[in-house]
């Protein structure tokens, strides 16, 4: 299954966890989780996700999402903005991506971020570190995982 069907959850409004981890997905439709008002899990770990993905389109109506893994996948970089709307968002994982550069990813604040994991990625420069890190607009990170990540200058 490498691209799910744009109204494959449209009757799922009330879903609150949605596990689609190890798929095979490569692509996103913006408006695949709109019905998922109540969404507070997703797992869309060890997929095959580029940056084109991961777009603000794609979770702009996750507002009750808590946890956002996207670990495992081939993310090179993310979309400005894309957190957007996420403001009940604690945990995001991109642990085991070839991430090597983050735009802000959220113009605006992510209140209830708690936890952001980034192991195991390759940045272009510490440059590109330092602006991700100061792009998050939120005051009570309590964790921010770098371990075995590569910084390239």
């Amino acid at each position: 299954m490498e691209i799910l069907p744009k109204e494959l959850f449209s009757r799922l409004t009330s879903l609150k966890r949605l596990d689609l981890s190890k798929n095979n997905v490569t692509f996103l439709e913006s408006s695949l989780f709109h019905s998922l008002g109540f969404l507070t899990h997703l797992n869309l770990s060890s997929n095959r996700f580029t940056g084109k993905s991961v777009t603000f389109e794609v979770f702009s109506q996750l507002k009750s999402l808590i946890d956002l893994d996207l670990s495992s996948n081939l993310i090179e970089s993310l979309g400005e903005n894309c957190l957007d709307n996420l403001v009940k968002l604690e945990s995001l994982n991109l642990d085991k991506n070839p991430i090597f550069s983050i735009e802000k990813l959220s113009a605006k604040p992510l209140p209830a971020l708690k936890s952001i994991y980034l192991p195991r990625n390759i940045f272009n420069s510490s440059k590109a570190v330092t602006d991700f890190v100061g792009s998050i607009k939120v005051r009570f990170v309590k964790s921010v995982s770098f371990s075995k990540t590569v910084v390239r200058d």
